[in-house]
């Protein structure tokens, strides 16, 4: 899989793409299609923001987490 990365941005303030982002992160393999369970105390949402993809962490209390399944 090889993605470019065109823009980024934290809390709506636009980061600039340093050179060789994309091609870094294609080289060491970060890019998948596997399900990757969110960091312990966070919800993952991806919603759809003006036709992109977003992926949203909301960190929430232990009891507010879903269950997750054995296995």
């Amino acid at each position: 899989m090889n993605i470019v990365i065109k823009s980024m941005n934290i809390d709506g303030y636009n980061i600039p793409v340093p050179a060789g982002l994309s091609e870094l992160i294609n080289r060491a393999g970060a890019w998948t299609t596997a399900e990757i369970p969110p960091p312990k105390g966070y919800r993952r949402e991806v919603k759809l923001v003006n036709g992109r993809l977003i992926t949203e962490y909301q960190y929430v209390a232990e009891s507010e987490l879903p269950a997750r399944a054995a296995g």
